[in-house]
């Protein structure tokens, strides 16, 4: 209770983008990000596919521009730790600029 009204207990929250759990746990909160920004990722692969020539500079530019930023949204709550998840949309897009397997 807070003020006389009851106060609902929740798994998980988001706030400002960032997705919060009841145990603070980081990885959710990179996962999360990696998820938004594995989908635009596919939506700009989908953009390009009628130009099969782009040059690797622009096209890391526009990943810089537009995927970069979501991916490293909220980093500074989890720091310096490793998060798997955000790299393997780096990886993906490498992977489908190359044209190589999965």
């Amino acid at each position: 209770m807070f003020n006389g009204e009851r106060v609902s207990v929740v798994n998980n929250f988001s706030y400002v983008g960032i997705r919060f759990t009841d145990r603070l746990c980081l990885h959710k909160m990179a996962e999360n990000m990696a998820d938004k920004g594995h989908r635009v990722l596919m939506k700009l692969l989908s953009a390009f596919s009628y130009n099969e020539c782009i040059p690797y500079k622009t096209f890391f530019k526009i990943f810089d521009s537009k995927i970069a930023f979501i991916l490293l949204y909220g980093s500074e709550i989890w720091g310096l730790t490793y998060m798997q998840c955000t790299e393997s949309v780096y990886v993906a897009a490498c992977k489908r600029f190359l044209n190589v397997p999965k």
